[in-house]
């Protein structure tokens, strides 16, 4: 039986799961961890899950300049300390094919 597990973005490390996490909307991650004279830290939170968007900055779009999309998608902040690459779609009715750019993060952890 080949088990297909949802781990993008993913963790790593060992495991039955060969260190990857599988979590649904209602998932918590508990870590605990036992110090060398017995003492037991726990910590668990909440997976939480958010919705993204998508907008152009200008309402009316002039063909003979730049357009700016903006991407907001928190779940996609996946390294804190570097600016993280998105890749997106961009097409229209009369260009099915469009373009596909990536977004870049204006700031790290932004």
């Amino acid at each position: 039986m080949v088990t297909d597990f949802d781990t993008i973005p993913r963790t790593d490390g060992n495991g039955p799961t060969s260190g990857f996490l599988e979590v649904d909307r209602d998932s918590a991650i508990t870590i605990s961890f036992k110090f060398a004279n017995g003492v037991v830290l726990v910590e668990s939170v909440p997976v939480n899950w958010n919705i993204g968007t998508i907008n152009f900055i200008e309402d009316v779009l002039d063909l003979e300049k730049s357009i700016i999309v903006s991407v907001v998608d928190v779940d996609m902040n996946l390294n804190s300390e570097a600016l993280d690459n998105l890749p997106i779609q961009i097409f229209s009715d009369s260009d099915v094919a469009g373009i596909n750019p990536n977004a870049v993060e204006i700031s790290e952890s932004s």
